[in-house]
């Protein structure tokens, strides 16, 4: 269930890994952890990072300590959900198209707000997302975490710490539904030129132009998400089809 952590980061890797055992019901509402010295061991880590990072954890409500017993798994709650983390957890089984309506709410705002506040420096790290996404599409490789850090730049540069906050949980709600399909029926090309031309709009500066961009974006992306689930279902119907259908016995 758990796995080494390596990265620079121990603290905050403890935090997404557990958050994630957690989000993918591993972790039940409940469920008692492991105690600290087990759990350090089997990560790599100190206790000490451990003992931290729960403290974290504890503290947004995704887990309650209880005297003499352990640490346990909450239930989350509305009254949690000013947490990034624990809002994921509230909404993570939301409806794909209800997420795309939310983002119709919100991100023409961001773009707006980005063309007024973002900086030369904002659009210059876009920019370079825009050439790895490049390289990407050059060696056949997948697009879509790169086109996610896109918009969550585009966040940044709207200088609104929640908004990017709660970009990045869409993010997390809606990897796991549109990634394999971005993956196998998105045009790779053709996203970058999306982008591309969204981020032209954005750095004029005009904040009416930058929303009216956002919105034909997100517009074209609901569009090529209906076909894209139009034919994963035609193709999973086939297979079903193909499947069904026996061959004729021989008779001797």
């Amino acid at each position: 269930m758990f796995s080494r952590i390596t990265e620079k980061s121990v603290v905050e890797a403890i935090l997404e890994q557990v958050r994630t055992l957690i989000l993918d019901g591993e972790l039940a509402p409940s469920s008692c952890l492991p105690p600290e010295t087990t759990l350090s061991k089997k990560l790599g880590v100190s206790r000490q990072s451990v003992r931290e990072a729960l403290r974290v954890l504890i503290g947004e409500g995704l887990l309650e300590a209880r005297q003499g017993e352990g640490i346990y798994v909450r239930e989350p709650s509305s009254a949690d959900a000013i947490h990034s983390g624990v809002l994921q957890l509230l909404l993570a089984s939301e409806e794909l198209w209800e997420i795309q309506e939310l983002r119709r709410v919100l991100e023409p705002a961001i773009a707006e707000r980005a063309a007024e506040r973002g900086t030369d420096e904002d659009f210059e790290k876009i920019e370079k997302i825009l050439e790895r996404m490049e390289k990407k599409a050059i060696r056949g490789e997948s697009l879509f975490e790169l086109a996610w850090e896109f918009h969550l730049l585009v966040a940044k540069a709207a200088r609104n710490a929640a908004t990017t906050k709660v970009i990045d949980v869409i993010y997390h709600m809606i990897r796991a539904a549109e990634g394999p399909l971005y993956n196998r029926y998105f045009d790779a090309w053709q996203e970058i030129k999306d982008h591309r031309d969204l981020l032209a709009v954005i750095r004029k500066r005009n904040p009416a132009l930058a929303r009216e961009a956002m919105e034909a974006h997100l517009h074209s992306v609901d569009e090529r998400l209906g076909e894209s689930l139009k034919a994963k279902t035609q193709s999973e119907s086939a297979a079903s089809t193909d499947a069904n259908v026996k061959e004729p016995s021989s008779r001797c």
